[in-house]
C-alpha cells in the first residue's frame, strides 16, 4: 500500500456515500437537507467508484502524474489482471460501468437498488484494501 500522504483521502468519497445513504435514503437523520433524487443517486454511484479507483491507483501507480483521463482507468484494470487480481479487476470494471452510466446516460433511472449494489461492491474492495490483500 502506498505510504504517500495527500491532502485528500479518497476514502472520504466512500464515507460520503455511506453517510448520504444513512441521511437521505434511510432517513436516519431528520436534519438532513439533501434531496433524495437522481442527482444524489448518480453522485453516490460516481463517488463510490472513485473512492475505490483512487485508492487502487495509489497502490499500483503511487507516483502517477502523467497518466490522466480515461486511459488510466483501463490501464489500472489491465494491471490488476496482470498481477492476478481478477476478482478485483472485475469488480472495479463493474463499478466503472455503473459510474459511466450514472454520469453520462441521461435516459436511465438510477434508483436505490443501484446505489446499494455499487456501495456493496465498493465496500468489499475497501475491505480488501484495508486488510492488505491488495498490494
Amino acid at each position: 500500500m502506498s505510504s504517500i500522504k495527500h491532502l485528500f483521502d479518497p476514502i472520504e468519497f466512500h464515507d460520503l456515500v455511506r453517510d448520504s445513504i444513512e441521511c437521505v435514503l434511510d432517513r436516519r437523520n431528520k436534519e438532513c437537507r439533501v434531496k433524495n433524487n437522481q442527482s444524489l443517486h448518480r453522485t453516490l454511484v460516481s463517488r463510490a467508484y472513485f473512492s475505490v479507483f483512487l485508492r487502487l491507483r495509489e497502490i499500483f501507480y503511487p507516483n502517477l502524474k502523467d497518466i490522466l483521463g480515461p486511459e488510466i482507468h483501463h490501464q489500472l484494470i489491465v494491471r490488476l489482471r496482470s498481477e492476478g487480481y481478477n476478482d478485483v479487476a472485475d469488480k472495479l470494471h463493474k463499478l466503472r460501468r455503473m459510474r459511466n452510466r450514472a454520469d453520462y446516460d441521461l435516459d436511465i433511472f438510477i434508483d436505490r437498488v443501484h446505489v446499494d449494489y455499487v456501495f456493496k461492491i465498493a465496500q468489499e474492495l475497501h475491505t480488501k484494501i484495508d486488510a492488505g490483500e491488495i498490494t
